[in-house]
């Protein structure tokens, strides 16, 4: 059991890094197909920054206090949260303070999880399950730089519709390896 949760945990970086490709590397991709500026785009990451700041610890303290929702609990609704907002990127066409809004709540709640992802590691290691932190990681980068090749040829031949399309994808699989470790955590 403890050699699966280390692979379980390697594949929540591999595809919460794979989401973080789609939208924080392709956000000038997708943003100038609905007519962005440069200038609008940085704005809209700034902006998406900020808003973690301001969520981090919040979310934080809600994590530590709640004795009912645990850290995959809370990463899991986050992610039903982003694969939401993701869905939201398919109904604009053209720059709006809407699909603004929506980028700007995609960075800020994606940014929001990373903290999360590394406090299940002392989580899973305070219930006596070694987690290799190192090698997890590594996964993610591996998976981020893979995706991010894969995902700009994708793009070239079909278009920046397919951005939202892959990040569905990736937020599905990140839901279903969230979903699966909090099952085997809790036969620990």
């Amino acid at each position: 059991m403890k050699r699966l949760l280390n692979i379980e945990y390697a594949t929540i970086h591999g595809t919460y890094w794979m989401y973080y490709g789609v939208i924080c590397s392709f956000a000038s991709v997708f943003l100038l197909s609905k007519n962005y500026t440069n200038s609008d785009i940085g704005l809209i990451l700034a902006v998406g920054n900020i808003v973690a700041v301001i969520l981090q610890p919040i979310i934080a303290d809600f994590a530590d206090r709640s004795k009912r929702i645990s850290i995959l609990g809370i990463t899991e609704l986050l992610a039903l949260l982003l694969i939401i907002l993701t869905g939201g990127m398919f109904f604009f066409d053209n720059k709006s303070l809407a699909l603004s809004g929506i980028f700007i709540m995609l960075v800020g709640w994606l940014t929001v999880i990373q903290p999360l992802i590394n406090t299940l590691n002392f989580k899973l290691e305070q219930s006596g399950i070694h987690i290799n932190f190192g090698v997890g990681r590594s996964i993610g980068s591996l998976a981020y730089s893979l995706l991010c090749a894969v995902l700009g040829s994708i793009v070239q031949r079909w278009g920046a519709t397919t951005i939202p399309i892959t990040g569905e994808i990736v937020l599905i699989l990140f839901l279903i390896s969230l979903i699966i470790t909090n099952h085997h955590f809790k036969k620990c």
